[in-house]
């Protein structure tokens, strides 16, 4: 099937330690440096977050970005809708009120099963257009 890679870009203490319980890259260096953590976070297809500093950071590098947000969010987040005022490139999965985490994750990974489908197909396109286009060149 098609797969995604997952890395961490969670800046606490603890991250690397969680990242390498679940075998996912986690660059410590890179993070704690600005100019490397914009590049890392521009560098992904899609940033999946928590409300934290990683939504704003990515939003303000119009990097497309997903990130669950509690029925009761910070004034930031607004009461409702998907999109946040301040980033148009990210996107809000709600907690509805009353409601336990696994509704809106739920919503999220079924939007990101869609999201890689879409994603792989439009690089399975692009690969098949770049060794058309490099064949039409060497003249086979």
């Amino acid at each position: 099937g098609q797969k995604a890679q997952f890395i961490s870009i969670h800046y606490m203490p603890e991250a690397a330690k969680e990242a390498a319980e679940f075998d996912i890259p986690h660059w410590q260096d890179a993070i704690d440096d600005l100019d490397e953590q914009a590049a890392l976070i521009k560098a992904c297809d899609l940033v999946i977050t928590v409300n934290q500093t990683l939504v704003h950071t990515s939003g303000a590098l119009a990097q497309k970005t997903w990130v669950l947000t509690p029925s009761k969010p910070a004034w930031r987040y607004g009461l409702k809708g998907r999109k946040m005022a301040w980033y148009p490139t990210v996107t809000q999965f709600r907690q509805k009120k009353g409601e336990d985490w696994s509704g809106a994750v739920g919503r999220l990974s079924n939007d990101l099963k869609g999201f890689i489908r879409s994603h792989h197909a439009r690089s399975d396109r692009g690969a098949r257009t770049e060794l058309e286009g490099s064949r039409a060149g060497s003249g086979n």
